[in-house]
């Protein structure tokens, strides 16, 4: 954001956004298709888009409804520019049923996409 935060701001501003795709799309572009999709989302959002965001929550706050976001097929990413140990990095949440988690530990094809 442009002119960023006050240092003295304590709080969360979140701003979330979608990016949709279904498996298929992911398998046949990869995961850097997956990359590139979510940057262009973030390098799209303007300071004047996010401020009337924050501004208009200000005004009208509600709390958000978490039970899409207990989905079995839903990837959550985040990170935070006021941490150190978050610069430069995304984290990613992501909730799947167990079987599909011992799936992918046991996969070698997904054992090297996070090696690399």
């Amino acid at each position: 954001m442009q002119p960023p935060l006050p240092k003295q701001y304590f709080g969360n501003a979140v701003h979330g956004e979608l990016v949709i795709s279904i498996a298929r799309e992911l398998i046949e572009h990869g995961l850097g298709w997956a990359a590139w999709r979510i940057n262009n989302m973030i390098a799209s959002k303007t300071t004047q888009e996010v401020r009337k965001y924050l501004d208009d929550w200000v005004k009208n706050p509600k709390v958000v409804d978490q039970s899409p976001l207990t989905s079995a097929s839903l990837l959550i990413l985040g990170s935070s520019p006021w941490f150190g140990m978050y610069e430069g990095t995304i984290d990613f949440e992501v909730s799947m049923l167990p079987e599909t988690l011992d799936a992918m530990r046991e996969g070698a094809e997904f054992k090297e996409a996070v090696a690399t």
